[in-house]
C-alpha cells in the first residue's frame, strides 16, 4: 500500500493532527509542505522495520508501507492522528478512558519508555518491547520488538520523533529456549555428575544403594526436562499432541506433591496438600497437567524462603475445578504486570518459560484458564480452572 499525503487547497495548512484531533496551521506554502511531506514518507518507506513520525503529543503524524501492510490494511484512519498503542492495536491501549500510555501495564512499555526518554534528553534510546494483540480466534498474540526512537532533524518539526518497531521474536524465543535449556540440563548433570564422584570415594557398599538411588531420580528429572523443553518448542508451533483421558485429580495431586516433596528446592521448606474432593475426574492430558502443576509448585517454592509452605488446595465450582497453588510471598507491581510474558522472570538470568509456559499449555491445550492474585499479607496464588468430567 502506498500512503499518499492529504493536502489542502489552502496555501498556510501545513495538515500534522494535534492531540484533539484538529489540525494544527503553520505558514507554508503548499508546495513546500507537499516536498517536506513526501521526503519525510520516502525516507519513512525506505526503512525496513516498521515505523511511524510522532508528533510532540505522542500522536501518529505520518507511517511507512510496512506498518500499513503489519497492522492497518489500507485503514488510514484508524492510524493518523492515533497514539502508538491504538495504532498498533495493543490490547491494553483502550485499558483505561485515557487510552494509550496511561493504563498500569504502560508503565512498564518499553516503547513508551524509549518515547518518554527522548522526550526528556537527547540523543537516540533502544527498548525491547512486547506488543499484546488478539486475533480473529480472540487470543492473544505477543509480539517482541526491539523499539528505537531517534528526533526528527528536519527545521520547523521540533519535538517530532521516529519510532521504529524490528521484530525480534524469533531471535528472543531461540535465544531463551537455549539459555534455559543448557541451564536446567547443566544444573541437573551437575548433580549427576556430584553423586558419580562421590560413589568413587565411598568404601562402604551399603552406600551404593542411596547413591544409585539419587542418581535414578536425577536422570529422571533430566530426561523430564528435556521432554518439557521439546514440548514447550511443539506447543508453540501448535504442534503439541494432546492425548484426553480420564484423570482422577486426587491420585494425580498426591503423585505430584509425593514428587515435588523430594526435589531441591523444597530443601528447608514444606510442601502441604490440603482438601481433597472426592471422585473429582477430569478429562485432560495426565502428562501436560502434570507438567503445569510441576512448574506452578516448583515455581511457588523458588520464592519462597526456609521455614516457609507451599499449599496445593482445591475447590469445586459448578462444573469447573480449581487447583490453587500458593506461597507466602507478594509480587512486585511490575511482576504483576508481566507475568505471563514468555521472556519475563523474577527469577534473574536464563529463567522466564515458566509462567507463560503455564498459560500457553492450560489455555490453548487442556482447555482451561490460569489466573493468580497476589497481595500483601496474603501471599500469592496460581489457579488453575478445568472442566470436571461427572463420575
Amino acid at each position: 500500500m502506498v500512503v499518499k499525503p492529504q493536502f489542502n487547497n489552502s496555501n498556510s495548512t501545513f495538515p500534522i493532527l494535534n492531540s484533539s484531533g484538529g489540525v494544527q496551521d503553520r505558514t507554508k506554502t503548499q508546495e513546500e509542505e507537499k516536498l517536506r511531506l513526501q521526503v519525510m514518507q520516502s525516507v519513512l518507506d525506505m526503512v525496513p522495520t516498521i515505523a511511524v513520525v510522532l508528533d510532540p503529543n505522542n500522536n501518529v503524524v505520518l507511517a511507512n508501507k510496512k506498518f500499513f501492510n503489519s497492522f492497518a490494511g489500507d485503514n488510514l484512519e484508524d492510524v493518523i492522528g492515533a497514539q502508538p498503542g491504538k495504532a498498533l492495536r495493543c490490547v491494553n491501549s483502550d485499558e483505561v478512558p485515557e487510552g494509550c500510555g496511561s493504563g498500569l501495564f504502560c508503565k512498564y512499555c518499553g516503547a513508551r519508555s524509549a518515547i518518554n526518554k527522548i522526550r526528556a534528553n537527547s540523543g537516540v534510546f533502544e527498548q525491547e518491547y512486547q506488543l499484546i494483540q488478539v486475533n480473529d480466534d480472540n487470543e492473544e498474540v505477543v509480539t517482541d520488538f526491539l523499539a528505537t526512537v531517534t528526533p526528527v532533524e528536519i527545521p520547523g518539526l521540533d519535538d517530532y520523533v521516529f519510532l521504529s518497531l524490528k521484530n525480534i521474536s524469533a531471535e528472543k524465543r531461540s535465544k531463551m529456549h537455549e539459555r534455559i535449556f543448557f541451564h536446567d540440563l547443566l544444573n541437573t548433570a551437575g548433580g549427576m555428575h556430584g553423586y558419580i564422584e562421590y560413589a568413587t570415594t565411598v568404601e562402604d557398599s551399603s552406600e551404593y544403594d542411596i547413591i544409585l538411588s539419587d542418581l535414578l531420580d536425577s536422570s529422571s528429572q533430566l530426561l523430564a526436562e528435556i521432554k518439557s523443553h521439546r514440548d514447550l518448542l511443539r506447543a508453540e508451533k501448535g504442534e503439541l499432541v494432546v492425548e484426553f483421558a480420564s484423570v482422577d485429580l486426587n491420585n494425580l495431586l498426591k503423585s505430584v506433591c509425593s514428587t515435588m516433596q523430594k526435589h531441591k528446592v523444597f530443601e528447608g521448606k514444606t510442601l502441604k496438600l490440603l482438601n481433597n474432593i472426592s471422585n473429582c475426574v477430569l478429562n485432560t492430558d495426565l502428562v501436560i497437567l502434570k507438567r503445569v502443576l510441576i512448574n506452578l509448585i516448583k515455581n511457588a517454592a523458588e520464592a519462597s524462603s526456609n521455614g516457609q509452605s507451599v499449599i496445593v488446595d482445591t475447590s469445586l465450582d459448578g462444573d469447573l475445578v480449581n487447583i490453587s497453588i500458593h506461597n507466602q510471598c507478594v509480587m512486585s507491581e511490575e511482576a504483576k504486570m508481566h507475568i505471563f510474558k514468555r521472556s519475563y522472570s523474577t527469577k534473574g538470568a536464563n529463567r522466564g518459560l515458566g509462567t507463560y509456559s503455564v498459560k500457553l499449555l492450560t489455555e490453548k491445550y487442556l482447555k482451561g484458564n490460569v489466573s493468580f492474585k497476589s497481595e500483601k499479607g496474603k501471599g500469592t496464588t496460581f489457579i488453575v480452572s478445568l472442566s470436571v468430567q461427572t463420575v
